[in-house]
Parts: C-alpha cells; sequence; structure tokens
C-alpha cells in the first residue's frame, strides 16, 4: 500500500510589542489536516479535520496559510525561535477587572449579574489569566437565565458556525448590537444551503436593499462579512469601528470601539487587540 501524500507547513509569529510570540504549524496527510498551534516552545493544541480528498484537504489548508501570512505570520523553520517566558502579571480581582474594562466601554449587560461569570470558572481562574479569560466569557451567552449574550460590547466567536439557516441572520443581528443604535438593520434574511454551496444575507438599511452573496466552504464562515459590515459602519455618522482579537484557533474576539477605547484597551489588558478591517 503506497503512503498517503503529505505536506506541512510551519509558521511563526513573534512580536515584542504586543507579546506575540506564536506559532502556527499545518499538515495535510492524505485527506486529513492536522493543525497545530500556540506559543512557540510549546507543544501547543491540535485540532485533525477530515476532508473528501487530499486536493480538497490541500485547498483548505492553504486557505489556513493564507489567513495566517494576512495576519503577519511568515513561514519559516521550527526551532529557530527559543521559547519566551511568558511575564506573569499581578493578580486582578475579577471587580477589579470589570472595572478597568468598564472605562473601555466594555460591560456586562446592565440585567445581568456578574456572579454568572463563576458558573463554569472559579474566581482564581480569572485571576490566574487577569482580562483574557473575562473577555471570553463576556462575549459568550449565558446558560442559564437571563439567557442571551452576557454582554453588549463583546464577542466571543466561533468561526465553524454555518450549518442552516439563520446562522448568518444571527451574525448580523449581533453585529447590529456591538455596534450600539450606530445602524439599524430591517427584515434581516438569510439562505444557506451547503450542499449546493449557495449562502446569502439580505436586510434593509437607511431604505435600501442590500443582499451579499457569501462564499461557501464547509461549515466556515465567510470572514467578508465582517468587511462588509465594518464598511457599513465607517459610512455611518460615528468615530467608532469593530475590533478584533484572535485567540489562536478558530474563534476570537469582535467588539466596537472609539480610537481612544482601542488604545486604553490595549493598554489595560496587554492584548493585541487591532481594528477589524483596516
Amino acid at each position: 500500500m503506497c503512503d498517503a501524500p503529505k505536506q506541512k507547513t510551519y509558521l511563526e509569529l513573534s512580536a515584542p510589542t504586543d507579546g506575540s510570540h506564536k506559532f502556527y504549524e499545518v499538515t495535510v496527510e492524505g485527506s486529513n489536516i492536522t493543525t497545530r498551534f500556540g506559543r512557540i516552545g510549546t507543544n501547543g493544541q491540535i485540532k485533525i479535520e477530515t476532508y473528501s480528498s487530499f486536493e480538497e484537504a490541500v485547498h483548505a489548508a492553504q486557505k489556513k496559510i493564507r489567513e495566517k501570512q494576512n495576519k503577519g505570520y511568515e513561514v519559516t523553520m521550527a526551532g529557530l525561535r527559543e521559547k519566551q517566558l511568558v511575564q506573569k502579571r499581578a493578580k486582578l480581582s475579577v471587580e477589579a477587572q470589570l472595572e478597568n474594562l468598564f472605562a473601555c466601554g466594555l460591560s456586562l449587560k446592565p440585567d445581568v449579574n456578574k456572579d454568572i461569570l463563576f458558573s463554569a470558572h472559579e474566581r482564581k481562574d480569572f485571576e490566574r489569566n487577569p482580562y483574557l479569560l473575562l473577555l471570553i466569557v463576556l462575549g459568550g451567552e449565558a446558560e442559564e437565565e437571563p439567557y442571551g449574550f452576557l454582554s453588549l460590547n463583546i464577542w466571543h466567536f466561533d468561526t465553524e458556525c454555518i450549518e442552516d439557516h439563520g446562522d448568518y441572520a444571527r451574525i448580523a443581528m449581533r453585529m447590529e448590537e456591538l455596534a450600539g443604535g450606530d445602524f439599524s438593520l430591517e427584515g434581516i434574511e438569510d439562505f444557506i444551503d451547503l450542499e449546493v454551496g449557495k449562502a446569502w444575507l439580505a436586510f434593509r438599511l437607511d431604505n435600501q436593499d442590500y443582499r451579499w452573496e457569501l462564499e461557501v466552504d464547509n461549515d466556515w464562515v465567510d470572514t467578508q462579512i465582517f468587511s462588509k459590515f465594518d464598511s457599513l459602519l465607517r459610512d455611518r455618522q460615528t468615530n467608532k469601528r469593530f475590533t478584533y482579537l484572535g485567540l489562536d484557533g478558530q474563534d476570537c474576539l469582535i467588539g466596537c470601539s472609539t480610537p481612544e477605547q482601542l488604545e486604553k484597551l490595549k493598554a489595560t489588558t496587554g492584548l493585541g487587540f487591532q481594528w477589524l478591517a483596516e
């Protein structure tokens, strides 16, 4: 039996300005893609995906590589950069973190009690990794009453989320919510059929009809939808724009800030938030 064809690509991103020191490795073997990612010098995390053929797997891998290169990753060889010690932050209480984030324009919804943060995590978890874990939890949805998102200002988004009708409509409604009233979408509709490879999102804004044809790539979101919403927001009479923080995997944080809030958020948390679209 012949060995399955195999391709491996290794990339790194090391930026002292925001503390980034990460690797991303994509291996195509037969119809499988093995993705390994994390901080340089560690084993990282592993994710395995299966496609219908080697050619389809290569195409998907090339797309992943291009996305990383667009974020500043460079193809290199493993082992050239040494592991960096992660500088430990002083412990901050959850209350102090919430207060500091509030000054950056991020907060719990008014009807949400902070005790809900501890339904899945202990206080020490938030103190061990200040801000990042709290932002991830704030950007998620409550699994108990009151149901729904915990914050109007930040979204923990998984890019592998497109399965059926309604998924792009939910993205539109959440982007509208993050914009905080700077645009109001009406008549939101979508269509998704992964088998025939067709998807679109339609809505009405300022008495103008919009219909965006979207790329279908299994159950992955077409990330161009976020650039389109960012463009809509730029056309408004506001100085707010959508923000983004990649989380070294298939998920990210999306928010909406003024330039002053973004700079304060970066300085406060030490995290590499950036504009969603330049």
